[in-house]
């Protein structure tokens, strides 16, 4: 049995304080939400997936979001991307980001794409306030990030429409 005298149990206390106030982990993280996911382009090879990702910060410092990695599936095919969301999310605020994805696909499966089930799964890195944090982030010593997660059904508005050409061919 381990005995701990009340000396040694309040530096443990005060240091854990102190970790935690060096690295930002006492600022609350954000958290993420699929909202939905739009065809915007679209090829006899691939389309493109738009998914919009709703952030939401409740701490009181902006967070730069720097690296999204995420896995989007539509209709049996799937993509894995990493990017920068290109983003800094507000302090006490939310806002959307797109993460978009390439899909290779053959004609017929681009067609059986009409309103077919998507999910994405990942996560965002971002950079928690304070210098001694940004420093480790660059350093790779502390990246912490925030999943997201969802599905839905892909909305075809913003895809163009392919148009049929005379020698049979069919072009985007």
């Amino acid at each position: 049995m381990v005995h701990v005298n009340r000396r040694s149990a309040a530096v443990m206390v005060f240091a854990s304080a102190g970790v935690c106030a060096l690295l930002g982990g006492c600022a609350p993280s954000p958290t993420l939400q699929v909202m939905d996911a739009t065809m915007i382009e679209s090829s006899p090879e691939a389309v493109v997936v738009a998914v919009r990702v709703r952030a939401t910060n409740t701490g009181e410092d902006g967070l730069p979001l720097r690296e999204a990695t995420y896995t989007v599936s539509v209709a049996g095919r799937s993509a894995t991307v990493t990017r920068s969301p290109e983003s800094t999310l507000r302090a006490r605020g939310e806002q959307d980001f797109i993460v978009p994805a390439s899909i290779r696909v053959t004609q017929a499966e681009r067609a059986a794409m009409a309103g077919a089930p998507f999910t994405v799964t990942g996560k965002v890195s971002y950079v928690p306030p304070g210098r001694i944090p940004e420093v480790f982030f660059d350093w790779g010593l502390y990246r912490p990030s925030a999943s997201m997660n969802g599905s839905g059904t892909v909305n075809l508005a913003g895809a163009p429409v392919a148009a049929p050409q005379p020698d049979g061919r069919t072009l985007p």
